[in-house]
């Protein structure tokens, strides 16, 4: 219960309870109102008007009507309504103003300058600050600081064969998967690229008996592959054991003939263990939760907010997802909830313009790597949050 004691130009406010009844009664020299509510801060909203009401009135005439007050309350209630289907307006808006906006920083290089690969596949190992890069032009593997500067190569000699992505554990062992002439394999290796170790898939159910990823990604544990041609998805442990799968044909009510039509394309993994990926001819990015819901957003179109040939997919550390898309040459960002936000990049040869966006990951601290082709490299963004 809310009570609001008017005296001698005093407001006193006490105790709230839970019920639904408004009265009212005035004094010789005080005017006192109660508000028994359900929902405290609506409650707040329609009483407060009344009581200043009320306190006026009284000033002016010692009995106020019981027609006056409903009044103003029916008012107040309908401020109420106005107020709350505002916010509801406005949510899209409010989650914008989290994200200022961006700024181009640098290309990837080394001492020679700007390296100029092409559609690489990135990895950023986010407990020490470090970028992987998987050409697959020149199949070498390519490890750069937190200030873009590359420091360590290794695979350059052809003894890992065609690596097609890589990713690091929580003890910095480099896990990558290998295509050789004579098999595929899941390659453990140590922090200098050394192979130590093979993973074995073990105890794949009979749906991905010839399951044979080329993505892969570390989280909390566990592997994450994909086999994108096949539009499947298995969860392993760090030994190879399988834990869960995704037959993602049918979810997107994909005919099997019609699989190899409708390849992955972007494929990560969240904070969280949800799956995100990308289907380029379906124009839609995809979330699949561990519970195997799965969840879809994008449009067809080259306006923002639309996709052209959606590809590479990440979320940062606020929860915003990034996508890019080659053929508007644009990386678009969605919050949580799929909403648009904005977009960066834009075709063009100045620093910052994308040319054929790839690949795409982003470390903890809002730094977003582009991977392009026409052997541009690597563009490196910072983003700018409101909140920090």
């Amino acid at each position: 219960m809310v009570r609001w004691l008017f005296k001698s130009g005093n407001l006193t406010i006490f105790k709230p309870e839970r019920e639904a009844v408004f009265s009212c009664f005035s004094l010789k020299n005080s005017c006192f109102f109660e508000c028994y509510r359900h929902y405290t801060f609506a409650g707040m909203l329609v009483a407060s008007p009344i009581a200043v009401l009320m306190k006026k009135n009284n000033e002016q005439n010692p009995i106020l009507s019981r027609l006056t007050v409903k009044s103003v309350m029916w008012r107040s209630l309908a401020l109420v309504c106005l107020i709350v289907t505002g916010l509801f307006i406005l949510a899209p808006v409010l989650a914008a103003a989290d994200i200022k906006g961006e700024s181009y920083a640098y290309n990837l290089a080394n001492f020679n300058g700007v390296i100029h690969s092409q559609w690489a596949n990135i990895y950023v190992d986010k407990e020490r600050h470090e970028t992987y890069v998987v050409d697959t032009t020149t199949r070498d593997i390519k490890i750069f600081d937190k200030n873009g500067m590359e420091t360590y190569v290794f695979g350059d000699d052809g003894s890992l064969g065609y690596v097609s992505d890589i990713t690091v554990d929580k003890d910095g062992n480099i896990i990558l998967i290998s295509r050789t002439s004579k098999d595929n394999a899941i390659i453990r290796c140590n922090y200098r690229g050394q192979p130590v170790s093979r993973i074995q898939l073990k105890d794949l159910p009979p749906g991905f008996s010839r399951f044979t990823p080329n993505r892969i990604v570390y989280r909390e544990g566990k592997l994450y592959l994909a086999e994108t041609s096949a539009l499947k998805i298995g969860v392993t442990d760090m030994h190879g054991v399988f834990e869960t799968g995704y037959d993602i044909a049918p979810l997107i009510k994909v005919a099997d003939s019609k699989r190899d039509e409708n390849e992955i394309t972007g494929f990560s993994v969240d904070r969280d263990g949800n799956i995100l990926f990308t289907i380029s001819v379906a124009f839609q990015a995809y979330r699949l939760s561990p519970d195997g819901t799965l969840d879809s957003f994008g449009k067809a179109g080259g306006g923002p907010g639309a996709f052209g040939v959606a590809a590479g997919i990440a979320t940062d550390h606020k929860g915003f997802i990034y996508v890019s898309d080659k053929l508007r040459c644009v990386v678009s960002i969605f919050d949580n909830e799929f909403n648009y936000i904005r977009e960066f990049g834009y075709r063009g040869d100045r620093p910052g313009n994308l040319v054929v966006p790839n690949d795409i990951d982003i470390d903890n601290d809002g730094t977003v790597y582009v991977s392009q082709g026409a052997s541009r490299g690597i563009s490196v963004y910072k983003m700018q949050y409101t909140n920090d």
